[in-house]
């Protein structure tokens, strides 16, 4: 298989290094090909922030529910203690809300929640 990766139009000195590399055993590829295929990737990823609209629906109630207890600022303990469930369970339950909501943390997942008025007053002003 390859283990070195060079732009057609590189440098002759690049091509040295990239052969005196593979020789000793590295994988080499040309800082222009890592630049465009991390431009591809930032492309195709799902953007931050809910850019995708997504509906409550899409949401178990137990998701819903833990969402509620994170607004309320209680910690994966206590909302584990609260609905009686692992820590482990809470702590899935949450890496799926972030996972679904396409947010990068829990409190971000509140925030894109109150946006959208999923939450009851009280817990929004809690």
């Amino acid at each position: 298989g390859a283990h070195g990766c060079v732009v057609e139009m590189g440098s002759v000195d690049e091509l040295r290094s990239a052969i005196r590399r593979v020789l000793d055993g590295e994988v080499f590829c040309s800082p222009a090909i890592i630049k465009a295929m991390f431009e591809r990737l930032a492309e195709t990823r799902p953007r931050y922030a809910g850019s995708a609209p997504v509906e409550p629906t899409s949401l178990t109630a137990r998701e819903l529910e833990v969402l509620r207890l994170v607004a309320q600022q209680l910690s994966n303990k206590e909302i584990a203690r609260k609905l009686r469930i692992s820590l482990y369970t809470v702590k899935n339950h949450v890496h799926n809300i972030v996972e679904k909501l396409c947010v990068e943390g829990r409190y971000q997942a509140v925030q894109y929640a109150r946006q959208r008025r999923w939450l009851p007053a009280e817990v929004e002003q809690g």
